[in-house]
């Protein structure tokens, strides 16, 4: 198959192929499973030897064009790049009746062996004889021949409703004398299992009946409660527990952190707190900022000589960093800092944000909030005395948020 359209005829002609020829009486009843990609076919047959011969002598006289080898194996079959095994429910490694496990784990086992039995068993015959073997495995194992019949009995009875066989359809009389099982699934009352587990439930059951005299229960409560056991701590666990079994809330970073992927990370402070000595004030952020926060005050100080400035910038914070450096290079002598730099060689100029300034969800002037928060760290800081570089601090913003507001 060189070509890229080998596999799509391929496809098309063991398609009409195998309905024309294989899907179709009397042999269709003999496949219980079939399964084809491309030309690699996988054929679980139920009928005698004889019948399978003459199956391949007859597919191969389908066609003059189409040459088909076959591996037959009762317990294993390689197909593709994987093997199939037949799968055998006995085991001789289950659980023993004495251990000290409680009797629900070990019915559970029982029970699963069941499922198991009827879901791979095609027919009522096998599943039969699959339960003769079980049984003789488990009464050697120590299980009660009472316990093991009451559980065989009651996944027999829903072999047609909940464990359906996988492939085929069982036995006909067993189809046809199937009746319909209504299954009731209630609300399970969930613990882990102790030694105290028998105790408690006898005092439930016990008390069981009171909630039915109550009328607006009657229709939510079955007659008797059901409980679904966890399992406890083992030893290990129990010895590898740690000490402080309570968990660690993590707490959420605070201050103004780099971004990590602009150039202008090197100017942000990367601190959850910042300290202005000259004012003796701790700026202590309440939410987490990088260098693309928009709508914030923030804070440059000057790590050389403890000056400061605030301002405001509606855009991502990194573009007004950009803006202030680029006017510094350029020795633009409007800009506070490069003024500042004049008298302050060793010029070391780091950023932090003060506040976040979020747009409010029925709208306003966001702008005009923004300079008055501005304000306000202006006035909180005393911006405009030195070491503030500020200068002169307009109260312009007040009056703009005033008008806005009238």
């Amino acid at each position: 198959m060189g070509a890229s359209c080998a596999s799509f005829y391929a496809n098309v002609v063991l398609h009409k192929w195998e309905h024309t020829f294989v899907l179709i009486p009397p042999w269709k009843q003999y496949i219980l499973f079939y399964r084809r990609y491309l030309d690699d076919i996988c054929i679980l047959w139920g009928g005698s030897q004889d019948e399978l011969r003459q199956f391949f002598c007859y597919i191969n006289s389908t066609t003059n064009f189409l040459q088909f080898t076959h591996t037959v194996d009762p317990h294993e079959l390689h197909y593709l790049d994987i093997t199939l095994y037949k799968d055998y429910t006995q085991n001789v490694f289950h659980l023993h009746f004495e251990s000290a496990h409680p009797l629900y784990q070990k019915r559970g086992i029982i029970k699963g062996q069941l499922i198991r039995a009827s879901r791979i068993c095609s027919t009522q015959e096998e599943f039969e004889l699959e339960v003769e073997t079980l049984q003789a495995l488990f009464l050697e194992r120590g299980y009660p021949l009472e316990l093991f019949r009451t559980l065989a009995g009651e996944v027999s009875s829903l072999r047609n409703s909940l464990y359906p066989p996988i492939l085929g359809k069982g036995s006909e009389a067993l189809i046809n004398s199937a009746s319909n099982t209504l299954v009731h699934h209630t609300n399970s009352f969930a613990y882990t299992y102790s030694s105290n587990s028998k105790e408690m439930e006898e005092i439930i059951m016990h008390h069981w009946p009171v909630l039915a005299l109550f009328e607006e229960l009657k229709d939510f409560i079955p007659p008797k409660p059901s409980f679904v056991r966890k399992r406890g701590a083992n030893f290990k666990e129990i010895f590898e527990r740690k000490h402080d079994s309570k968990k660690k809330v993590k707490q959420p970073r605070l201050g103004t952190h780099r971004c990590g992927s602009c150039a202008q990370c090197h100017a942000i402070s990367n601190e959850s707190s910042l300290y202005i000595p000259s004012r003796n004030f701790r700026v202590h952020p309440t939410g987490f900022y990088t260098c693309a926060t928009k709508g914030v005050v923030y804070l440059g100080l000057c790590t050389t000589c403890q000056s400061f400035y605030v301002g405001k910038t509606e855009r991502e914070l990194r573009k007004r960093i950009y803006e202030h450096l680029y006017d510094m290079a350029k020795k633009k002598e409007t800009n506070a800092f490069f003024k500042h730099s004049l008298s302050c060689p060793g010029l070391n100029i780091k950023f932090t944000v003060l506040e976040q300034v979020e747009l409010d969800a029925r709208g306003g002037d966001w702008e005009s909030t923004l300079g008055y928060r501005e304000l306000l760290w202006q006035l909180r800081l005393d911006a405009g005395r030195s070491p503030g570089l500020n200068g002169t601090i307009s109260i312009k913003p007040v009056l703009k948020l005033r008008r806005a507001r009238l």
